[in-house]
């Protein structure tokens, strides 16, 4: 168990580390600095500002390895569309509490349609469809969508 703390400790460590400030400022000379320390004394600047860097989202270094495999062998598609409601927000909602990476598509125009026909094989859009590699899911349905992501590999 103290093995799993461990983990759990670092990892949190890890994700502190990339939520930095970045300075940037104009030297008398007016060249530009980018640091992630705090400018010399104001005599020697120009001008300072202080930024906060965006969270880019967990970098694949930082995923575990099942999580890495899974994504590589069996990426996520979700096919939504903007009238679809309750079911594309459940399904959407559900990937997202099991914190795994997706690629959102929305099915609005024909040549959507067509390229979601294309995808999943399927001779009408129902949304939400889940593609986990290439198994298709129609419509939002929590223990099937459980059952083959786990089969696939992702971590619950």
């Amino acid at each position: 168990m103290s093995l799993r703390h461990l983990a759990l400790g670092l990892l949190l460590i890890s994700q502190l580390a990339l939520a930095q400030t970045t300075y940037r400022w104009v030297d008398k000379e007016g060249r530009v600095h980018f640091s992630d320390r705090p400018p010399p004394s104001a005599a020697q600047i120009k001008e300072a500002q202080e930024k906060e860097l965006p969270n880019l989202g967990q970098p694949q270094s930082v995923m575990s390895y099942a999580m890495r495999k899974a994504v590589t062998d069996f990426p996520l598609v979700l096919y939504v569309s903007p009238g679809c409601g309750l079911p594309c927000t459940k399904g959407v909602n559900f990937l997202k509490d099991r914190k795994l990476p997706f690629t959102q598509k929305e099915v609005n125009s024909s040549e959507d349609i067509e390229t979601f026909k294309k995808a999943t094989g399927l001779d009408e859009p129902r949304v939400p469809t889940l593609m986990v590699g290439t198994r298709v899911l129609k419509d939002f349905q929590a223990e099937a969508w459980k059952e083959l992501l786990d089969l696939a590999g992702y971590p619950q």
